[in-house]
């Protein structure tokens, strides 16, 4: 996926590009710019994503208090390992694992509808088959750690009652990049760009066109 960024690139015929990640994509954003860096201007990462059992850890004590019974269940899944402590895609498995998921997310359903909505307006909604390929192939073990790499400027923003990539994990990340600014949005979830989608738009703007 990284390469196919460097194909878009390529075809573009630009020599430096922006790149604005979301989430997983905030993975191929920072995997992208430790492999390219000549090629990278500037970074944005929105709900990063970057160190997968930290976000784990955070999930599971919070599902700890939660849901003690569904934490059990997750704390088995990972049997001998300490760090997570337990694996929260495996605390469900029926349809309450959507609704264990919509809560970590979204402090207000709404706008879960508004984004479902949106990714299917087109017919080609998030049916969750990249990211399950993506489990399956050891997804939850993944750490970005080439921080030299990223040399260029990184606007971090994190939504405040965002649980599942929580601000902690993103705050972290911002101290071991070498140009970080972290942004939090108060009141905001995994979304922000939905749910403040003027200050998101804003705030990423006058970013980019910093000198």
């Amino acid at each position: 996926m990284v390469q196919d960024i460097e194909e878009l690139r390529l075809q573009l015929g630009v020599q430096r590009i922006d790149i604005i990640g979301h989430s997983f994509g905030t993975i191929l954003g920072l995997e992208y710019a430790a492999r390219y860096p000549e090629h990278v201007s500037r970074v944005v990462l929105a709900a990063a994503a970057n160190d997968m059992p930290a976000l784990m850890d955070s999930q599971c004590k919070r599902l700890e208090s939660s849901d003690p019974v569904a934490y059990t269940r997750a704390v088995k899944a990972v049997a001998g390992v300490t760090f997570p402590r337990c694996d929260p895609f495996e605390a469900y498995q029926d349809q309450r694992e959507q609704i264990y998921i919509d809560r970590n997310m979204f402090p207000d359903i709404r706008v879960a509808r508004m984004v479902e909505d949106t990714d299917s307006a087109d017919g080609l909604g998030n049916s969750g088959e990249s990211f399950q390929a993506l489990l399956n192939k050891g997804l939850t073990r993944y750490r970005f750690v080439k921080f030299a790499r990223i040399s260029m400027p990184v606007l971090i923003i994190a939504g405040e009652l965002d649980f599942q990539t929580p601000v902690e994990v993103q705050r972290a990340l911002a101290r071991n990049l070498q140009q970080a600014a972290l942004l939090i949005y108060p009141g905001s979830g995994h979304f922000m760009f939905v749910e403040q989608p003027t200050r998101f738009g804003r705030d990423v703007s006058n970013f980019l066109a910093e000198q």
